[in-house]
């Protein structure tokens, strides 16, 4: 099967070109030119460099590659407090550039890759039909551009599965996030950053993220929202604590480090009724798991650095 990833070099569209590769698609890469592709190093996948923004460029590519599925990762990064234009430039109107290109060669299924930041906070597990007002301006961009892909999907008869994906940890994970910041912590000893209060997130690992991505384009509904997660919500010292068991040793850490913002709340974690309906699965790998997992690969790097 012929499938085209967005935001190919990215954290999760890596992981989710190589599960695709392993599971025998003929994966095509979408990278903006300029950015690195370490994470797609030894992939069997062909890499185009296009930039989403590139109307010409992007339509050809579309074109010429004639695409299946189509798996759409590209998004800015980050929860988009700093600058509001990258946020929905990369995020909104690079999806409707996305979905302009795919006119000329609609697929038969489009899997949006999407986020649990377009929930309303609550106390209890997050299920699909909840209220979307969202609490971050990642929020609010990643809701529109699934009302995007939806409305582009509907009109011309092409499926969708929507995955909502809750707090993706793992190898290759950028800076600037907890996961990062431990196994800094394990390397140099910098203490692990954390907040002035509980603040809880489902955490689940970019290899099961992968597999749902993989698992997404064989669906035949015409419509599917889905929640990605572990259905658990853990504190951030929870996941130093895993860790630091992992490594064998305790992790330096620095409390009260940074101020909760309004998406950082005590409790948020996924009702996964809906993907264990639909698939019969749900994420496999617990934090015990995820943490050995994800520092086996951190040391692997180091050593080949």
């Amino acid at each position: 099967m012929t499938t085209l990833v967005s935001g190919a070099a990215g954290f999760v569209g890596s992981a989710a070109c190589g599960a695709l590769a392993r599971a025998g698609h003929e994966v095509h890469a979408l990278v903006r030119p300029g950015t690195s592709t370490r994470r797609l190093v030894g992939l069997p996948v062909e890499v185009h460099r296009v930039d989403l923004h590139d109307r010409t460029a992007l339509t050809d590519v579309v074109a010429r590659v004639g695409p299946r599925v189509v798996v759409h990762a590209a998004a800015s990064a980050g929860h988009g407090a700093g600058d509001r234009d990258s946020l929905w430039l990369d995020t909104v109107q690079a999806t409707v550039r996305l979905l302009d290109a795919l006119d000329t060669a609609p697929p038969a299924r489009v899997v949006h890759v999407a986020s649990s930041t377009e929930y309303a906070p609550s106390p209890r597990a997050l299920r699909e039909d909840d209220p979307r007002p969202p609490e971050c301006p990642r929020g609010a961009a990643k809701a529109a551009a699934w009302l995007a892909v939806r409305e582009w999907a509907g009109s011309r008869g092409v499926g969708v599965t929507a995955l909502r994906l809750f707090r993706v940890y793992g190898p290759h994970e950028p800076e600037g996030r907890l996961v990062p910041a431990i196994l800094r912590a394990l390397d140099d000893g910098t203490p692990v950053p954390l907040p002035s209060g509980p603040v809880g997130r489902d955490w689940v690992h970019v290899d099961d993220v992968a597999e749902a991505c993989v698992r997404a384009t064989r669906d035949v509904v015409a419509t599917q929202v889905l929640n990605v997660g572990r259905g658990v919500s853990l504190p951030p010292e929870a996941v130093v604590a895993a860790f630091g068991d992992a490594a064998g040793r305790e992790v330096p850490v620095l409390p009260g480090a940074w101020d909760r913002r309004a998406i950082d709340v005590e409790h948020w974690r996924a009702d996964l009724t809906a993907l264990e309906a639909a698939w019969g699965w749900r994420p496999g790998i617990d934090l015990p798991s995820g943490a050995e997992l994800t520092l086996r690969a951190h040391r692997g790097e180091r050593v080949g650095a």
